[in-house]
This record gives structure tokens, C-alpha cells and sequence, in this order.
């Protein structure tokens, strides 16, 4: 199918009543999870001022989707989406207790921190196919590349709010309070998803091949359909350079400039400010494949230009501008390979196929704030921003000029 074919319909999931109830819904559990995401990072900072332990607790709770997501993907096409919704955000609010319990507790080490991430990393791989699979039983296909979009809207908006507000919170009364307002904050969507009304998803017929023989016809499928593959190769290598850096945010503003939990609040609301400003760019004027296919193929080096500039930066004022703009390309490049995807794929294969996407974008994280990481506590970490920059350039420009036409 080329791209011009797939052009999304240009109507608003604004207009579909329970769109806006789960987008509310969403709006709060994701400004939850930044409050979470913002302590997580600077207690395993505070705990060990380590690059690499700081880069895998922020990776072990992204980890698992990467590598279980297409495993889950293959038994995600049957499940009860909305039950199996409910359940796993309440497991994730049980998390958040266990965090605030952790962070109040007087000589804890990064190990049952370290731990408690992969848990939340488990957790999130099974939820991952069933968010991304819920939405299409939210909306009619009319409102779908909206809804993908105005979803994104919602996450990067709680990204430029949740860390300033976490910081504020934190500066004024520790780490412990960010963790309970992100378990309170999954209350609203438990509630929302509970009643909402869903769109009954075609009846998929039961395969009796293998898990094996189900995930290789869903990689099968994914790889030969040429857009989908090229969107597959431009997500890794964003979430491994790009994403990578954002995920280790915490290491990078301690480990550079020397920096404080406000530094890291400001820079990191930075960087969602820039998200947001993309996801409203693709999620409301809804452009169509061919031209989200052309930005990902610019974004792409700029990125890699960017991360050079991270190494480069002197003051927080700098790298709140750089993290901005990387905020931008990276969620460019996310949603609207996502949106294709969403768009290309044929229903039977819709879970598995997203969890492969999943895998290429979480399973980039999570190598990329690895190394970044690992690198980071033996060589000064502005010299690892500037040579992986340099070396992802190299590698991105060739990539980008494959772009189906």
C-alpha cells in the first residue's frame, strides 16, 4: 500500500464523546507518571551519583516492553481489553506504594530500587499492546490518527507540567510525595475504563501455530511491507540515540553540570515542552503519511546533531534548549512512525505488529541508556554525548535516504 493511499481522515477524536472522558483520564495518570519518573531518576541518582545505575533504573522500567512485548502481542489480540486494562493500572498504582515505602526508608540501597523498576518494566510490557490496542476501541477508525496524536498530545503535556511540578514538590517536601501522587493519579483512569464504551474489535480466530510460528508472522508481516519496515529501522535508531539521552536525563544534568533536582525539573519540563509541541503539530493538523515519512527523514540527523550539543553545554539554560528541541524531533519521529503503523497494519496482525514496534522503539532506549550509561561512569559523559552524536550522524544519514517512495 503506498503512502499517499493510507492518508489519514482529517476529523478531530475531540468530537467523539468518549474520547474526551479517557482523554481527561489519561491526561492525569500521565502527569502521575512524570512525577514518578522525575524522583525515580533523582533517588537513584541521589543514592549512588552513578551514570550507570542511574541509566538502569531508568531502562528497567522499559526493558521488558522491548524484549516481552512481542511475546505478549501474540495472546494481546484476545484478550478483554478493558478488564485486563483496569488490573494493570492497578498493579502499576501498587508499584508507586512500594516506591513511597522504598524512599522513606532510612538506608535503603539501589538494589530493591533497582528491582521495584524491572517490576514496573514487567508490568508496563503487558500494558503497552493493550494501550495501544484500547484506543482503537475508543474511537472509530475516522478518529483514529487523531485520537494517536491527541493521546500524545495529553503525555507530552503532562511532560512539561509534571516535572516542574514534581520539582516544586520534591524542593519543598522530598522524594516521597511524587510517588503517592502518581498512585492516586491512576484512580481516574481505572474509573474511566471501568464504563467506558467500547467498539467491539472484529473476532479474531484463534491461530493453532506456534507462539514462535504467530511471532515470526508478525515480524514476517511487518518486514514486508516497506513502510513499515523503514519505520521500524528510523524508530530504533531515534530511541537509541535520542531517546537514550532523555531516558539517563537525570545522570546527564548531575554528571555535566553538576546540577540539582530543580536543574533536572527545568530541563526536563523542557524537553516535554518540546515533545508537546510536536505531538499538537502531528495529533491536530494531522498530516498525512507521506508528509510525516519526509519529517522523519530530516528529523532524524538533527537529532543526532543534537545529542552532540548535550555534550556541548555549558549552563542548564542551554541544555533546557537542547532537550527542548530533542524533545521535538524524537516525538516527531515516535508518533508519526507510530501513526503509519497504526494505519498500514491489517487487524489480524495489529497487536503484533505494534509490539514489534514497541520492541524497536523501547528495546533503542533501553540499549541506548545502557552504553550511554555504562560509557558514561568511565569516560567524562560530554565526551560520550558528542562521540555518539558524531557516530549516529554517520549512521542515520544513509538510512534516511532509503525512504520508500
Amino acid at each position: 500500500m503506498s503512502e499517499e493511499a493510507i492518508a489519514p481522515v482529517n476529523q478531530s477524536a475531540f468530537r467523539h464523546g468518549p474520547f474526551r472522558w479517557y482523554f481527561g483520564a489519561g491526561l492525569v495518570s500521565f502527569m502521575g507518571m512524570w512525577f514518578e519518573k522525575v524522583a525515580l531518576g533523582w533517588f537513584a541518582w541521589e543514592l549512588t551519583e552513578s551514570t550507570f545505575w542511574t541509566g538502569f533504573v531508568a531502562v528497567a522500567a522499559t526493558a521488558p516492553v522491548g524484549l516481552l512485548g512481542p511475546v505478549i502481542g501474540v495472546y494481546a489480540e484476545r484478550w478483554d481489553m478493558r478488564r485486563v486494562s483496569v488490573i494493570l493500572n492497578v498493579a502499576m498504582a501498587i508499584v508507586s506504594a512500594i516506591f513511597f515505602y522504598l524512599a522513606i526508608t532510612p538506608g535503603v540501597s539501589i538494589l530493591p530500587v533497582a528491582a521495584l523498576a524491572l517490576v514496573l518494566g514487567v508490568i508496563g510490557a503487558f500494558y503497552h499492546p493493550v494501550r495501544l490496542v484500547l484506543v482503537t476501541q475508543v474511537v472509530p477508525r475516522q478518529f483514529l490518527p487523531s485520537a494517536v496524536g491527541l493521546m500524545a498530545v495529553a503525555f507530552n503535556l503532562s511532560r512539561v507540567i509534571g516535572p516542574a511540578l514534581a520539582g516544586l514538590l520534591i524542593a519543598a517536601a522530598g522524594l516521597p510525595p511524587a510517588f503517592i501522587v502518581n498512585a492516586v493519579s491512576y484512580l481516574p483512569i481505572v474509573a474511566v475504563i471501568a464504563v467506558l464504551p467500547l467498539i467491539t474489535r472484529p473476532q479474531i480466530e484463534r491461530v493453532q501455530s506456534s507462539l514462535g510460528a504467530q511471532l515470526r508472522d508478525g515480524l514476517s508481516y511487518a518486514l514486508n511491507d516497506r513502510l513499515i519496515r523503514w519505520c521500524l529501522a528510523i524508530v530504533v535508531w531515534s530511541a537509541t540515540i535520542g531517546r537514550g539521552a532523555l531516558e539517563i536525563m537525570p545522570a546527564v544534568v548531575g554528571g555535566i553540570l553538576s546540577g540539582t533536582s530543580s536543574d533536572l525539573a527545568i530541563i526536563a519540563s523542557a524537553g516535554g515542552l518540546g515533545a508537546l509541541a510536536a505531538a499538537m503539530g502531528v495529533g491536530i493538523l494531522t498530516p498525512t503519511t507521506a508528509q510525516i515519512a519526509r519529517l522523519a527523514q530530516f528529523l532524524l540527523p538533527v537529532t543526532t546533531l543534537l545529542i552532540v550539543l548535550v555534550g556541548l553545554s555549558a549552563n542548564p539554560v542551554q541544555m533546557a534548549i537542547v532537550f527542548c528541541l530533542l524533545g521535538l524531533t524524537t516525538t516527531v519521529v515516535g508518533i508519526g512512525c507510530q501513526m503509519i503503523v497504526q494505519l498500514e497494519v491489517a487487524e489480524a496482525y495489529r497487536a503484533r505488529v505494534l509490539t514489534w514496534w514497541s520492541t524497536a522503539n523501547f528495546g533503542g532506549v533501553t540499549f541506548g541508556g545502557l552504553v550511554l550509561g555504562s560509557i558514561g561512569d568511565v569516560v567524562p559523559l560530554s565526551w560520550v554525548m558528542v562521540a555518539i552524536g558524531i557516530l549516529g550522524l554517520g549512521l542515520a544519514l544513509p538510512l534516511v535516504a532509503r525512504r520508500p517512495r
